[in-house]
C-alpha cells in the first residue's frame, strides 16, 4: 500500500539507444512501460519537478482513488492553466452537481462563476473560514481531490498569512 512514483529514462528514440547501450535493463517502448505502470497503479511522471512534487503530495495524503477533480484558483487565468493541464494529464474535472451549485451560489461573491475550475475570486483571498465551506462543498460534490493552484509570492511583496489561510482551508475541508 505504498505508492511508486516513476521517472523514466530513455523515452525518446535518442534516450531509449542510450539506454540500450549502457544497461539494457530499461530499453524498451515508451509507451509498454506507461502501460504496465497504469496496470500496476505506478504514477509515471515527466520531470524531477513532477517527480519531486508527487512524492511531497504523498508524504502528506493518499494517492487520490480516481481521476475527478475540483480545481480551486482565484483568477481566471489559473483556471484556464489548471484546466489544460488536468486535461494534459488525464484528470477529469466533473461538472459540479445542482445542489452543490445553488450552495456554492450563496458561498461566493454574486460575481463569481460556480464552475469547475472554481475561481473563488479575490474576494475571498486570505479568508480561511469562508475558504473552508467554498472548498468543503466542492469536495463533497462527488470528487476524488481538490487540487489548490496558488501563486505564493516573495514575502516583502506578497501576504504570507493570507497564503497560508488559503491552504489550511483546503487542508480542513480535505480533512472533512
Amino acid at each position: 500500500n505504498k505508492p511508486i512514483v516513476a521517472l523514466k529514462a530513455g523515452r525518446s528514440e535518442a534516450g531509449a539507444a542510450v539506454s540500450l547501450s549502457h544497461t539494457s535493463s530499461v530499453a524498451g517502448s515508451d509507451e509498454l512501460y506507461r502501460a504496465l505502470f497504469d496496470r500496476l497503479g505506478v504514477v509515471a511522471v515527466d520531470s524531477c519537478t513532477e517527480l519531486l512534487e508527487t512524492v511531497k503530495l504523498f508524504d502528506v495524503s493518499a494517492p487520490p482513488r480516481g481521476r475527478r477533480i475540483v480545481v480551486f484558483t482565484c483568477s481566471g487565468g489559473s483556471s484556464n492553466l489548471g484546466a489544460d493541464r488536468a486535461d494534459e494529464v488525464g484528470l477529469e474535472l466533473p461538472p459540479i452537481p445542482e445542489a452543490a451549485r445553488s450552495t456554492l451560489a450563496a458561498q461566493l461573491p454574486y460575481f463569481a462563476a460556480v464552475s469547475n475550475p472554481l475561481d473563488y475570486n479575490t474576494a475571498l483571498w486570505g479568508k480561511e473560514a469562508e475558504l473552508r465551506g467554498v472548498f468543503g462543498t466542492a469536495m463533497s460534490a462527488g470528487v476524488d481531490a481538490g487540487v489548490l493552484l496558488i501563486d505564493y509570492t516573495p514575502v516583502e511583496y506578497g501576504e504570507p498569512e493570507a497564503e497560508r489561510a488559503v491552504a489550511r482551508a483546503l487542508v480542513h475541508a480535505s480533512r472533512a
